[in-house]
């Protein structure tokens, strides 16, 4: 019995010196730690599924196969199974088409993490699982067209992660789902989410910018908290709430809080030392007599506030705190009419004259420090701009002029 024991261990680091072990299967549910042989189980590196499979199966590949490295399931369909021999010591129900709780990573009754490093997923799941990929060593991800939501920490901390592909269908990001992926360093979020919840890239330490769709309404608490390299964040045009911690500890250096925020929590720009400018849109000044801290570590004698109404901004809790404030309201002028489209804008925008006019005009663009940063002319009856290399962001004035250098007419305009 020894010596078939010896002989077993010697077959194994025989093949494993070999480098790659490749595998193919056509499963049944169920069936993947009967159909593998032992030696296979131990040493396969490179597997390929199609067929079906569930639960069981991804508990198999978790706790069975320790060599485990590229993983391609994008052929089979994930079944439902009720059960207790799944991945989850929480649930004995697994839904069909969605990578199962703890798929790859075991907290219970001792924590375990696959070494898998690659996985392409199935194009007919809709949702990927609580905890499923948690710690594991994947390096990239794409995420099928098809899923919709991903779930409680399903990504966390995924140090090696640095590449994200996010479908179009996406809705929901669920609390700390790609929380502590350390070496993340830029996400795109769809138009299509909804539901951007609680320190969902929390510790993200390499992330260095964050746009947040217009379908975002509420900002989860310590979402970017300690993304010490976010230095450039767009919040949604409809935002109403901004979190607890939001933004804590960030290194954002400019802000555009929109007219619909009624609500900032406490800590929300908490040490945002490198915050030189907010550009303020709501009239009234949102009350910050619960949330004293919401600014605690911001330079408020340096950073620019722009706000609609200087008055009632300097005579609020927290607001008045900030010495160097500006006011951003514009009437519009028309002494010439026209039009300027869209706003908001990403820096892209046309001009358009009513009625012709027989002189060249200038246009030049001010900023909310009251800087110039953009003039040319303007020659024909439409005409169009392309500002994107500027990265100009928040209030700027649109300013239209004649020959002789008078006004005849200006803008506000908002970029994004």
């Amino acid at each position: 019995m020894k010596k078939i024991t010896l002989l077993f261990s010697f077959l194994c680091v025989m093949i494993l010196a070999q480098g790659a072990v490749s595998k193919t299967v056509n499963l049944t549910a169920g069936t993947l730690a009967t159909v593998l042989t032992p030696i296979e189980l131990g040493t396969v590196t490179n597997l390929t599924i199609t067929g079906t499979m569930d639960a069981r199966d991804f508990q198999c590949i978790r706790d069975l196969m320790p060599s485990i490295s590229d993983l391609n399931i994008s052929g089979a369909t994930i079944v439902a199974y009720i059960g207790p021999s799944g991945t989850s010591f929480l649930t004995i129900n697994y839904s069909a088409n969605e990578i199962p709780d703890f798929a790859f990573c075991r907290l219970f009754p001792s924590l375990f993490v696959c070494p898998v490093k690659s996985v392409s997923l199935p194009t007919s799941i809709t949702a990927i699982g609580f905890i499923a990929f948690g710690s594991t060593a994947l390096t990239t991800i794409a995420i099928p067209a098809s899923v919709t939501t991903i779930k409680d920490g399903a990504f966390a901390k995924c140090t090696l992660l640095s590449s994200v592909s996010l479908p179009s269908s996406l809705k929901t990001l669920e609390k700390t789902a790609f929380g502590y992926c350390q070496s993340l360093t830029s996400i795109s979020l769809p138009s299509t989410l909804t539901t951007l919840a609680d320190s969902v890239f929390k510790g993200c330490s390499s992330l260095t910018s964050l746009t947040i769709p217009n379908g975002v309404s509420v900002i989860g608490n310590s979402l970017c908290r300690g993304c010490t390299s976010l230095n450039a964040v767009t919040l949604p045009n409809a935002v109403s709430s901004i979190g607890k911690s939001a933004f804590l500890g960030c290194k954002i250096a400019s802000v555009s809080l929109p007219s619909t925020v009624t609500s900032i929590a406490d800590s929300a720009f908490y040490n945002c030392t490198s915050l030189a400018s907010i550009v303020v849109s709501k009239a009234t000044p949102v009350d910050l007599s619960s949330s004293p801290a919401v600014f605690t570590g911001v330079n408020k004698s340096t950073c620019v506030l722009a706000v609609p109404n200087k008055t009632v901004y300097a005579s609020s809790i927290v607001w008045k705190d900030f010495t160097n404030m500006i006011a951003t309201t514009v009437n519009d002028l028309n002494v010439l009419d026209f039009n300027v489209y869209p706003s908001p804008t990403k820096g892209d925008f046309k001009i358009e004259l009513i009625s012709s006019v027989g002189e060249i005009l200038s246009v030049s663009i001010v900023d909310g420090f009251g800087r110039v940063v953009f003039s040319d002319q303007l020659t024909k009856s439409q005409s169009s701009f392309d500002l994107t290399s500027l990265g100009l962001k928040g209030v700027n004035i649109l300013v239209l002029k004649d020959k002789n250098g008078s006004i005849v007419g200006q803008r506000k305009m908002i970029f994004e």
